[in-house]
């Protein structure tokens, strides 16, 4: 299972890697984000509308877990944005891919994703705030799931 989580780890660095080739006029932004899940964020932008976000979080030990999601989304327009002080608040909607492993269970669960959320840039400081709440379908159980994330990246580029 330890391969399994590894070979997981070193396939979503890659594809951070590869987005960064893509999207580096605009930066890609590494963070924090808490509650479902805890662990890493990432973000790397297309254009100024588009971006592809995501998040992982494992734990190689006596119990291990992985969880990764990956989500396409689509910021609203500037014109329709908040203007406040020090930055732009935009809302931004998307859709994607869940994958959680719990070496307790011995289960994999593959899910839809589809974000919600809010994201706040800085004006003077290469980094963002964001809130999402992401309702999902399980694939394999047919269940639903509503996950909910607070965060913040700082923008590499």
């Amino acid at each position: 299972m330890k391969k399994i989580i590894s070979i997981t780890i070193l396939c979503f660095s890659l594809s951070i890697i590869s987005e960064t080739a893509y999207a580096q006029n605009d930066g890609l932004g590494l963070g924090a984000m808490i509650n479902g899940p805890t662990g890493i964020s990432y973000k790397a932008w297309f254009n100024d509308d588009m971006a592809i976000a995501g998040g992982l979080t494992f734990n190689i030990g006596d119990i291990s877990s992985f969880y990764m999601h990956s989500d396409f989304i689509v910021h609203g327009d500037r014109d329709g944005s908040f203007d406040l002080e020090s930055g732009i608040m935009r809302l931004y909607y998307g859709f994607g891919a869940r994958l959680d492993y719990n070496d307790i269970t011995n289960d994999t669960e593959v899910g839809i994703r589809f974000p919600l959320g809010t994201n706040y840039d800085f004006e003077d400081v290469p980094a963002d705030l964001f809130f999402e709440l992401a309702p999902t379908i399980l694939i394999v159980d047919f269940n639903f799931g509503l996950n909910g994330a607070l965060g913040f990246r700082y923008y590499l580029n």
